[in-house]
């Protein structure tokens, strides 16, 4: 039979959707996502509700890319708008492999801008929403682990009780509420300041993305300064950065280098917003422990914080603007320091503040196995 099949997603329909009888769920998969979209789908039928699934079928997308018809993307997208429109919570299964080789990146975009990017949109406008990976042997190898190991650790974060680290998230929360100054360092070459006055900050913990398990602000747009290096390799857009190193003055990247230079300086030229920041987070789930080349995990890891250049989240908003959001990850556990108001709260990546001491890798893991329902 099937691995798929025996998987627990009682985590994703229960926890993270709230899935009720008698309620409409919008599905966005992926065609490679067959057996778990299926799966998934069954579920929500037990519990007495209907799926509607729309189907990202990526051969398709080539014929639509190609012919670079911009009538046809908006006449799709109304199309399934109303079906959308008509749903009480939404799934979205997404790989981080696009499959487009040999298309230029411009007219990718031009289709993602006018039809795939919408229905996302559509998707986080949602009171209950979720976004999360599905199994595949080529997302295995990305992360660097066996099929079976992926498999398990996509049954770990979905069923992880997320509520646990909500509460202690929240203390950060509320301490990075009254915070105006952030001050981050670390061994490998970063150190950056920025103010984040009036922006609010947010938790994050299993409703929306999964893997989940981050706090997350911005920083005010023209505020900050200094120099970063993001820590691990980042796969994108069918491509993996590595040693990136930027420059900021006055929260613009002024400056940059990395593996791929030229096609990094692109994306930051992607439009006027992408070289200016719309996010500074915490990771905080104590599953994610290593670079699995994928953002949606590597921004949860422990021990680390991220900056995502371009678009912030709407609930922190900073008033920037971009197409871009691309999260870029700091490790703090050599020789990281990080301030708040010229205060130092956390030390290689351990919390030295004791109102947030609870958030702590040690104390995570010597609770997390009974934090995951039992799979």
């Amino acid at each position: 039979m099937n691995k798929i099949f025996n998987m627990n997603v009682d985590g994703i329909l229960d926890y993270s959707l709230e899935i009720k009888k008698g309620e409409k769920v919008f599905v966005f998969a992926d065609l490679n996502a067959l057996d778990y979209c299926n799966l998934i789908a069954s579920k929500i039928i037990q519990r007495g509700a209907t799926p509607f699934i729309l189907w990202n079928d990526f051969t398709l997308n080539r014929a639509l890319i190609n012919s670079k018809n911009d009538k046809i993307y908006k006449e799709m997208f109304n199309m399934y708008e109303k079906m959308i429109d008509s749903c009480d919570a939404a799934i979205m299964l997404d790989n981080n492999i696009e499959e487009y080789e040999n298309i230029s990146t411009d007219d990718i975009l031009f289709f993602k801008n006018e039809y795939y990017l919408k229905i996302f949109q559509k998707i986080m406008l949602f009171d209950r929403w979720t976004y999360l990976r599905y199994p595949q042997q080529e997302l295995a190898d990305l992360f660097g682990i066996s099929y079976d190991e992926h498999l398990k650790l996509l049954e770990q974060v979905s069923n992880f009780d997320y509520s646990k680290i909500e509460k202690n998230a929240q203390i950060l929360k509320s301490v990075l509420d009254q915070t105006d100054k952030i001050r981050v360092i670390n061994g490998d070459g970063t150190d950056v300041s920025f103010t984040k006055k009036g922006i609010d900050s947010a938790v994050c913990c299993g409703k929306w993305n999964l893997p989940d398990g981050e706090v997350y602000t911005a920083p005010e747009k023209y505020s900050m300064n200094g120099e970063i290096y993001f820590s691990f390799d980042t796969f994108f857009r069918g491509k993996t950065y590595k040693d990136i190193w930027v420059k900021v003055k006055d929260g613009k990247i002024i400056d940059s280098k990395c593996s791929l230079d030229e096609e990094f300086k692109k994306i930051l030229d992607s439009d006027s917003g992408s070289r200016y920041f719309g996010e500074f987070a915490f990771g905080l789930n104590p599953y994610i422990e290593k670079n699995y080349n994928d953002n949606l995990f590597n921004e949860k890891m422990i021990k680390t914080v991220h900056f995502a250049i371009g678009e912030p989240h709407y609930n922190t908003d900073n008033g920037n603007k971009s197409i871009m959001h691309w999260d870029l990850i700091v490790n703090m556990q050599n020789g990281g320091l990080i301030y708040f108001d010229d205060v130092l709260v956390q030390k290689n990546g351990i919390f030295i503040d004791e109102r947030l001491s609870e958030l702590n890798y040690e104390k995570q893991n010597e609770t997390s196995k009974k934090l995951v329902k039992k799979i």
